[in-house]
């Protein structure tokens, strides 16, 4: 497992029930007293545009800043990816990150198997040396951030899914009803409530 402090993981069960939002508020709030980087950590052939956005125009290289030596899977086909935002398509979530203060996101797709590698190799090559604030439902399982917030949505809601990690890993529970809840004053509460960010 690889450790890191400086990283606020924003998960949950459910698309929109305002991860994203939540990860804008926190580096909005953070921007303005440290450096904040961001990224989305998602399960390799997911990406889906109309809940991520579509990161099509990254996908070569040319797009974006990719970064080398990625992991190639051979049953599926696809290569693992980290390729930095470039600002081409202002409502991908990355793009929201940089506009919401980010110094810099990236959008990081990996097979499960080879996570921790993927990972690993981001910390390396990138090198954040601020505070990271990351929206992804597969990243716990390879990385303790030093805080993890989890989403809760409770049935009935259709784009409910299967997150597979119990919500006791998580250092905040924000339980979500119809109505989207405060995400600024979550936001405010969370780095309050955590000195070592």
């Amino acid at each position: 497992m690889i450790y890191m402090p400086k990283l606020i993981l924003v998960t949950g069960n459910g698309r929109n029930i305002g991860k994203t939002t939540l990860v804008e508020a926190l580096i909005k709030l953070l921007s303005s007293q440290t450096k904040v980087y961001g990224s989305k950590v998602v399960k390799l052939g997911e990406s889906k545009g109309s809940f991520h956005g579509d990161h099509s125009n990254l996908s070569n290289g040319r797009g974006g800043n990719q970064i080398d030596d990625l992991i190639y899977d051979t049953k599926t086909r696809l290569v693992d990816s980290i390729i930095e935002e470039n600002m081409e398509c202002p409502s991908k979530d990355t793009a929201r990150m940089v506009i919401a203060g980010a110094e810099k996101a990236w959008f990081i797709q990996s097979s499960e198997t080879e996570l921790e590698k993927v990972i690993t190799l981001w910390i390396r090559q990138s090198e954040p040396d601020g505070i990271v604030v990351c929206e992804s439902a597969i990243l716990r399982s390879c990385l303790i951030p030093g805080v993890m917030v989890a989403i809760k949505q409770s049935a009935p809601w259709e784009n409910l899914k299967d997150w597979g990690l119990p919500f006791t890993l998580a250092n905040v529970v924000i339980e979500k009803s119809v109505e989207m809840p405060d995400y600024i004053r979550w936001a405010e509460k969370i780095i309050n409530q955590f000195d070592h960010l």
